[in-house]
């Protein structure tokens, strides 16, 4: 697919994943479910295996471009672009919030989360990686940007960086001070930032596979299977690694959700009301990324010992995302007040400079 043009339908799945983000930050941060055991019956610990490999996959999907040419002036407006939105506008954000709510800033900036503030920091790294191998590539083999060469080194390294973090190996290696400041652990999902573009690449010809018969029906029976098999193994008797069963449970989960989501474009286009607020959100999800921190409800946790004591995973998802539909809104309202000052919208959320 040769086209620069926005897809709704991914517009409309990003706005998905970032609502199940807020939701899972409700869930993880102000209901503090650390009493819950990693595969308990939740709604949430189920989206765990598939929220940030999705997240990472749309950050690959959108960042091919068919016809992209690595040079000194692209790749020089390229950095200056993304260090403004993504690592200028996420520590402007990261500051605030270390005020308000009165966080060491050196020992939070030092941590592997950088209280929540990480994912852009990591994607920065993603395409650095990514641009870099592509550069080297295009130079050794005279290919042109994003080339079956480039995409196929990206994925392998992917799958490197993927066990030897799962297994703990580079945070092993490296001094803790170092992995914790680069978020190494983070260093998983390169993997599927790299599946976004190879899927991306390949557009037709997935789509085409995923039409052949018994293909998706295939893929379903995999993916349920080594869900169950991953909430109900016996942890005396583990026949497969968790961090293999994860890697293929939401490989084959980005798969069933991207098909899902185009075989059903029509009604999350911009003309169905549904549609419409996916879209928007998906829009503006850094906007939302940077911001839901400050209004998530933090004082929330005697939720979580109730729910810990009274498992119902129905209500918690319930609760959870009904909060988190709250302080998204919250975030999109001031988000909209930002945007009102130019010079603020550049600064702080990373908008174009009006000429």
């Amino acid at each position: 697919m040769k086209t620069t043009k926005r897809i709704e339908y991914i517009d409309a799945l990003r706005g998905f994943t970032m609502l199940l983000v807020v939701t899972g930050h409700i869930y993880s941060m102000c209901f503090m479910h650390d009493k819950f055991y990693e595969y308990d019956l939740s709604f949430n610990n189920f989206f765990e295996l598939l929220l940030m490999p999705l997240f990472y996959f749309i950050s690959g999907f959108v960042f091919y471009k068919p016809y992209k040419h690595w040079n000194y002036s692209s790749i020089k407006n390229f950095t200056i672009n993304k260090v403004r939105i993504l690592l200028i506008s996420a520590l402007s954000f990261f500051l605030l919030f270390c005020l308000l709510y009165h966080k060491n800033i050196i020992i939070s900036f030092f941590d592997v989360h950088k209280s929540g503030y990480w994912f852009t920091f990591v994607l920065f790294i993603y395409y650095f990686i990514f641009i870099t191998i592509d550069i080297v590539t295009c130079t050794l083999y005279r290919k042109h940007a994003f080339s079956n060469i480039t995409i196929t080194f990206s994925i392998i390294l992917g799958f490197l960086l993927y066990f030897f973090t799962s297994n703990g190996f580079l945070l092993n290696i490296l001094p803790s001070q170092i992995s914790s400041l680069l978020s190494i652990n983070k260093w998983i999902y390169f993997l599927f930032f790299s599946f976004g573009c190879l899927i991306h690449k390949y557009y037709d010809s997935f789509f085409k596979l995923q039409n052949l018969k018994y293909v998706k029906d295939g893929v379903l029976i995999l993916f349920a299977s080594m869900t169950i098999c991953i909430f109900y193994q016996n942890k005396y008797h583990v026949f497969i690694h968790n961090y293999i069963l994860k890697l293929f449970i939401a490989l084959f989960g980005i798969t069933l959700i991207l098909v899902l989501f185009k075989e059903n474009e029509i009604h999350l286009s911009n003309s169905t009301k549904f549609g419409h607020c996916l879209q928007y959100i998906g829009k503006y999800t850094l906007d939302i990324y940077y911001l839901h921190f400050l209004f998530l409800p933090y004082n929330m946790s005697f939720i979580g010992v109730w729910l810990a004591n009274n498992p119902n995973p129905l209500l918690e998802f319930c609760m959870s995302s009904t909060l988190a539909i709250v302080v998204i809104f919250c975030s999109l309202f001031v988000s909209k007040i930002i945007r009102m000052s130019p010079i603020l919208a550049y600064l702080l959320l990373g908008a174009k400079r009006i000429q």
